[in-house]
């Protein structure tokens, strides 16, 4: 992660570098950190803290198959009725979170 402020010419300047690693995040927690800032561009400073950030992070995982895995469903999933959606919508407790997978897969559909 990099941390970056404006500056006039580019509109950017480099504060820092915070790097995470996803073995120290347990999945589906949400996590309230605060990380060094490392100044890893400048030479002879580069383990001096250069600040701090805090991150508020919520590690998910999300397997996606390959699109031929998905044809049946879409095929179901598309009928004209809209039964299957409907019901989906009726037992979901995540239904915008389903709505948005759905979008993202037929959007993926469409642009192939």
């Amino acid at each position: 992660y990099q941390r970056r402020v404006r500056k006039q010419k580019n509109n950017h300047f480099f504060l820092g570098e915070a790097r995470l690693f996803l073995k120290d995040f347990e999945e589906e927690v949400e996590h309230d950190r605060w990380l060094e800032l490392l100044n890893v561009q400048s030479s002879g400073d580069e383990d001096l803290p250069h600040g701090q950030i805090r991150l508020k992070i919520r590690y998910t995982e999300e397997k996606v198959l390959e699109m031929d895995a998905y044809t049946e469903l879409l095929e179901v999933l598309s009928d004209e009725r809209l039964d299957i959606i409907r019901a989906l919508g009726r037992v979901s407790q995540e239904r915008e979170e389903v709505a948005k997978i759905l979008v993202r897969i037929f959007e993926y559909k469409n642009k192939n």
